[in-house]
């Protein structure tokens, strides 16, 4: 049988990488109100439309300025969909879908660090270690563990 060279293996996912900033999901839609469906999600159309309730009622039609879903003429013409609100106030619920999702990430963003600091602040307590490991360190603790697996 052949020797094969030694290949490092890839990390497949990158959170399992040292050092790595777990990021907070961030949407990428052009229209907040719709998430680019073309309907107002039903929790904002009920801000707007008293007594409100997705599946009972007429499915509200976004027409905010920034919307970019395209619903389609026979959807319109069907009669299947409330089209009375205006484009200012679908900007509005734009507005204040994106001011939602801002304050969502910051309290997302507050409780992971939080998080970590006790998780980090438990471990140095149970840990023998009195500092964690510099990168060097690091590095040469990973080059022996290496060594030890290719023996």
């Amino acid at each position: 049988m052949k020797n094969f060279k030694k290949l490092q293996p890839l990390t497949l996912r990158r959170e399992c990488e040292p050092n790595y900033e777990k990021q907070i999901w961030q949407p990428n839609w052009c229209c907040f109100c719709c998430h680019d469906t073309g309907f107002v999600l039903d929790r904002l159309a009920a801000y707007v439309i008293e007594g409100y309730v997705g599946g009972q009622h007429k499915i509200v039609e976004c027409r905010a300025t920034r919307c970019q879903a395209e619903i389609g003429e026979t959807l319109r013409a069907s009669g299947s969909l409330d089209r009375r609100l205006t484009p200012e106030i679908c900007d509005h619920l734009d507005c204040m879908e994106r001011e939602e999702w801002a304050r969502t990430a910051e309290k997302q963003h507050e409780l992971r660090k939080r998080a970590n600091g006790l998780v980090d602040e438990l471990a140095q307590r149970k840990s023998i270690r009195l500092r964690r490991r510099t990168p060097t360190e690091e590095m040469e603790v990973r080059r022996k563990h290496e060594e030890v697996i290719n023996q």
